[in-house]
């Protein structure tokens, strides 16, 4: 199986808010959460008809660990 890095050009962070696209800054729509296997990401497609960017975001695990 190829690493994340090799998949993904970047992967984000996820915060305490709900998830904006990185592009446009508009609301996105999860369609695959792998969460709960081992803190594995979660992808998210943009809502915006013109811009429908993909992109994976994770938990950061040092700030997980606090």
């Amino acid at each position: 199986m190829k690493q994340q890095a090799e998949l993904w050009e970047q992967v984000y962070l996820r915060g305490d808010q709900p998830t904006t696209c990185p592009k446009c800054g508009n609301r996105t729509h999860t369609i695959l959460d792998l969460q709960h296997i081992n803190n594995q990401p979660i992808i998210h497609v943009c809502m915006t008809e013109k811009c429908k960017f993909t992109f994976v975001e994770e938990t950061d695990t040092e700030i997980q660990m606090i």
